[in-house]
């Protein structure tokens, strides 16, 4: 029960699993097959209408044909647009179940059981793109109609009670029990997956998870034309706060400048709207243009994207937002140094390894920061 409650109640990222790299080449094959699954919803409004067991009467065959309508716009949405967000993907979970629900249930007690079946391709969906909540919500409301119909057929004495039994039972199998199970494995399997690319410490990307995120970060400066800027981060005298504090209050360090590093960042998004022209601040936009890292013991590397000219003030901020602060653990300072990739800058046609100069570049005026004293931002162009 313990494993359930901890699987219920885990956060779903919906961003990550759209947007990371093993998946994002999948888009296309993802519209597919719910478009596909769409159609087949399709088919059985057609087969409906045609079938003695169907619909009779004006109302009910003008919803079916309502719906079979809305199934093919539905169906060529996914065909031809591209990939929906959260909401979407609610709106389309809802669809599926209602709709489902609503024409299942002209048909006669029997057939409604066996059309539940269709019930498995929402369950699907929800196993890989909803949270667990959501999961739970289709479960509750499928499982609530296949009784439902189950008790419609045996007060019809359709069917003897076994025989509605064994249906019922197989059908709640394979709707419910596969995208149940699945959803626990696929949950534990995304979150190990995130898990491996953080520092277990700060919650920052560790080397391995910067290496994928940056290929992203590049990629979206490129079309944009924006600055790239690396900003290595290295606390001062840091092993005289594990010699003088402990190894304890040293992580603490290390989590206050890593929580106000990203506090900063995600305070200074560049202005982004989505498709409704609204600003856009939430996971997917960070995502794109800030890569923040835990890249050794007391270093850290970020690295920005922002519009031409805007670059430039996001790394003067930096000094006063990390620099001595009374609340934290053991005060201390930083020593940052950043370099800058303007759009003009012939390094950006060698593609990636530009951005490997521009953190060395960044690098190098760390350590010269640190050699003057400290406690200062060093900022060099390429």
């Amino acid at each position: 029960m313990a494993a359930l409650s901890d699987w219920y109640r885990q956060p779903h990222d919906f961003e990550w699993v759209l947007t990371h790299r093993s998946t994002r080449p999948l888009h296309s094959v993802v519209r597919a097959v719910f478009a596909a699954g769409t159609l087949l919803f399709a088919l059985c409004s057609v087969v409906m209408l045609f079938s003695s067991h169907g619909p009779s009467g004006t109302i009910s065959t003008t919803w079916v044909w309502v719906l079979l309508v809305v199934q093919i716009m539905v169906a060529v949405r996914w065909c031809i647009g591209p990939m929906p967000g959260r909401r979407g993907f609610i709106a389309f979970a809802l669809f599926g179940d209602v709709g489902l629900a609503s024409m299942l249930v002209l048909y006669d007690p029997v057939g409604a059981l066996i059309g539940s079946v269709l019930f498995a391709v929402t369950g699907a969906f929800c196993t890989y793109f909803l949270s667990p909540r959501w999961l739970v919500a289709h479960v509750s409301f499928s499982t609530a109609v296949i009784i439902g119909f189950a008790v419609y057929a045996h007060r019809g004495a359709v069917e003897d009670p076994a025989t509605i039994v064994a249906g019922v039972l197989v059908v709640l199998a394979g709707v419910n029990g596969v995208p149940l199970f699945a959803h626990v494995a696929w949950t534990a399997i995304s979150r190990d997956a995130r898990r491996a690319a953080l520092d277990s410490l700060t919650g920052l990307y560790n080397r391995r998870g910067m290496d994928s995120a940056l290929t992203d970060l590049w990629e979206h400066a490129q079309q944009r034309r924006w600055d790239v800027a690396a900003v290595v981060i290295d606390i001062d005298k840091f092993k005289r706060v594990n010699d003088q504090y402990g190894h304890a209050a040293g992580d603490r360090v290390i989590v206050s400048v890593a929580d106000g590093l990203t506090e900063y960042v995600l305070a200074t998004l560049p202005v982004e709207t989505d498709r409704r022209g609204r600003r856009r601040t939430d996971t997917a936009a960070a995502s794109v243009t800030s890569v923040l890292a835990r890249t050794g013991g007391e270093e850290f590397l970020a690295v920005l994207a922002a519009p031409p000219g805007d670059i430039q003030d996001r790394i003067d901020g930096l000094g006063p937002a990390l620099g001595a602060d009374d609340a934290r653990p053991v005060p201390v300072t930083v020593s940052i140094g950043a370099a800058i990739l303007t759009p003009e800058s012939a390094l950006r046609e060698m593609g990636l390894p530009a951005l490997e100069r521009l953190i060395r570049s960044a690098d190098t005026m760390m350590y010269r920061a640190k050699k003057q004293g400290g406690d200062r931002v060093l900022c060099t162009a390429l």
